[in-house]
């Protein structure tokens, strides 16, 4: 699945982490169906919706192996980046199509450096599904117990009946970027305040939930996995300056997509990834179109090898051409280029 809530000490390090490696961006991971991180402002939207989407279609093609199938696709933006269009679109095309994705709204009051509210007629995300017909709710990002409940609830519903939006109330402890001074904007006591009495894992600490719970150890063994990536990270050689292109452009550089073949297994691709009945239907029209196309190549070939008159305007012949494409079994037309074309066209 796509996404797994509990109430344990998991949820515990998974946060402990985010605070910790207070990172902008994750590589993409095949094993845990973890798409990775974008540099544009809402680019992720659309991958979510197409990747929603192939769960549908993975049912569509397969009901019996698909059965009891209770994967999601969870996307994360932010309450800022959510002002972006493609949110609409894309919630558009979630409620018309059901789609089972949750959106989760990070809301911390900034849009990287700028204040939501400056940019924002409306920060309350949660209510720009209503137009479409998707539900959505706020949540005090800083109580554990209350997120995971609600969010519990929230993916349960996105399970049955479609897409849902999620907006997560919480403080941003540190600057958009590495390159953003810690007092940004003179936010310097708010910040203070912000890690003394809005810090998630301080709160969870002091809860009743807490209790029992080893958290010393479960700290200890975070940080040592932070750590160890960071060791990896800096020790890691720097790539070459040529992957930068390859990543870009992976094909070479005179590569001529106009000659390009489609890949060996397109074929089988689209079998495979297409509704039958739909399939038969579109080859079908592209036959058809080919057909067309065969014939006006026909007369056109004939035109310039002197089958028609020369004194028959070219435009007008192509235009002729089409029409009794468009209407091959009708006898005689209202003008004489287009009787002459007509004539041609049922000679032997």
């Amino acid at each position: 699945m796509y996404m797994y809530i509990c109430v344990n000490i998991y949820t515990y390090i998974y946060i402990y982490i985010y605070i910790y490696t207070r990172t902008t961006f994750s590589p993409p991971s095949q094993a845990t169906n973890f798409q990775g991180g974008w540099a544009l402002v809402c680019e992720q939207l659309p991958y979510a919706c197409g990747a929603a989407r192939s769960i549908l279609l993975d049912r569509m093609l397969d009901p019996e192996g698909t059965k009891g199938d209770d994967r999601i696709t969870v996307v994360f933006v932010g309450e800022g980046g959510a002002q972006n269009g493609r949110m609409a679109e894309c919630l558009n095309a979630a409620a018309k199509e059901k789609l089972p994705i949750l959106f989760i709204v990070i809301d911390n009051g900034r849009a990287i450096n700028t204040f939501t509210p400056d940019v924002a007629a409306n920060n309350d995300v949660y209510l720009q599904g209503m137009h479409y017909g998707v539900p959505g709710i706020k949540v005090d990002g800083g109580n554990l117990e209350q997120t995971l409940k609600t969010g519990r609830a929230v993916i349960d519903y996105v399970r049955k009946d479609g897409p849902a939006i999620l907006q997560v109330h919480t403080y941003r402890f540190q600057g958009h970027s590495p390159a953003d001074p810690e007092h940004e904007r003179g936010r310097k006591d708010e910040k203070k305040w912000a890690r003394a009495e809005a810090d998630p894992i301080k709160l969870f600490e002091a809860s009743e939930l807490a209790k029992g719970l080893d958290l010393e150890s479960a700290s200890k063994a975070v940080k040592a996995v932070v750590k160890q990536s960071l060791d990896f990270a800096r020790d890691s050689p720097a790539p070459p300056a040529s992957l930068a292109k390859e990543l870009e452009y992976p094909d070479k550089p005179d590569t001529d997509y106009n000659t390009r073949g489609v890949s060996a297994d397109a074929a089988a691709i689209t079998t495979r990834t297409t509704d039958p009945a739909a399939l038969a239907v579109c080859e079908a029209y592209v036959a058809d179109l080919q057909v067309g196309l065969y014939k006006i190549l026909f007369y056109f070939k004939a035109f310039v090898h002197g089958r028609i008159i020369l004194f028959v305007p070219l435009p007008i012949c192509i235009a002729h051409t089409i029409a009794i494409l468009l209407h091959d079994d009708c006898a005689l037309y209202d003008s004489p280029p287009t009787t002459l074309l007509y004539a041609i066209h049922h000679t032997p």
